[in-house]
């Protein structure tokens, strides 16, 4: 673990000509044999390898340290990404005692499954088996996300392959824990993984796709990033799209709407400042009604248009996005990009 991710790829080669750490990390990835050669040491052959990195990076840093190079050399789409966004507000509330002794317990089963070597000494793969029916289900979500990398950036598109891979590292990762939940003994795991097993790493899959697009966002010059706050009002305005009549939509529902979701301190002030924000900010229309009553002016392009600039709708992210509302279990749009996880 690093807390500052960063520091350990920028680190890469420092005190050396020609050095290689790069290329062993990106050979870590797939768990064999390695060889190290060193100037005092000799060389040095481990049939076994494997490394885990967890670690946390800002988002202004990410396409400076991670650069062109790691999306060419397969680098970056190694890693999987989550981002914590920003806490809503501070809790008192704490890992509790049960959560924390069944995850200790699910890695004491882990460590506890015994491990077979063959002549060479080398750790011999245990084989996972997708049944018949969850075979199938991987195929079509396999074709579907490898289908669309022609209508991807090519940046995007590195990511097809690693992620659909690790939803069958997933798949791994899922089955073990269920096989600890249902009581079989760390040396008796089943072979095969089950439909509800596979659909589950498909949902795992599809949620760091998510998180990717997000990243990405973060490699293209000059856009504007749009405010937590404006995001809130354009997902309210699609959010009341019924209460629209005669192509007007009333600020007043806006307003109240908006400040129902909204923190206290950037709560909007006013019918009148809603309707700077909306004119002044997101180049939307308002219009005077009778009475002195202000509208928007529903404009189904540009509405769309905002929305998925704040949202990311595109083409791996539609995969992701679950309503408009954004269900607080299922929100891959956040805004930062904290910490970086990776399984080497």
């Amino acid at each position: 673990h690093v807390d500052e991710l960063a520091g350990l790829i920028s680190g890469m080669n420092q005190y050396k000509k020609g050095g290689n750490d790069r290329q062993n990390m990106l050979q870590l990835f797939n768990g064999g044999p390695i060889k190290v050669d060193r100037k005092t040491g000799g060389a040095s052959y481990a049939p076994n390898s494997g490394i885990s990195i967890i670690g946390g990076i800002q988002n202004d840093i990410v396409p400076k340290i991670l650069d062109k190079e790691c999306f060419s050399d397969g680098f970056l789409p190694r890693f999987i990404f989550l981002n914590i966004g920003h806490l809503s507000e501070y809790s008192m509330e704490g890992i509790t005692e049960n959560d924390m002794s069944f995850w200790e317990n699910v890695i004491d089963y882990c460590y506890a499954i015994p491990l077979v070597l063959d002549d060479a000494k080398r750790v011999k793969s245990k084989v996972l088996i997708l049944n018949e029916e969850a075979r199938l289900i991987w195929i079509d979500f396999c074709n579907s996300y490898r289908s669309t990398a022609n209508y991807l950036s090519k940046k995007s598109a590195t990511f097809l392959n690693k992620l659909t891979d690790y939803s069958l590292k997933l798949a791994g990762v899922l089955h073990v824990i269920r096989s600890f939940i249902n009581g079989c003994k760390s040396d008796a795991i089943k072979s095969i993984i089950d439909k509800e097993t596979i659909l589950d790493s498909i949902c795992l899959a599809e949620f760091y796709a998510g998180q990717t697009t997000k990243l990405l966002k973060l490699y293209e010059p000059g856009t504007a990033k749009m405010s937590e706050r404006n995001k809130v009002i354009i997902r309210t305005i699609v959010k009341l799209k019924n209460n629209v009549s005669g192509g007007m939509l009333p600020l007043k529902k806006i307003f109240e709407t908006c400040n129902e979701s909204l923190p206290e301190m950037i709560k909007i002030t006013s019918c009148k400042s809603l309707g700077g924000i909306l004119r002044k900010a997101l180049y939307l229309e308002t219009q005077e009604g009778s009475g002195g009553v202000y509208y928007l002016v529903w404009d189904e392009r540009k509405i769309n248009k905002l929305f998925k600039e704040a949202f990311d709708s595109s083409i791996l992210s539609e995969k992701c996005l679950v309503s408009t509302e954004a269900e607080n279990n299922k929100i891959y749009e956040v805004e930062n990009m904290e910490i970086v996880n990776t399984c080497l």
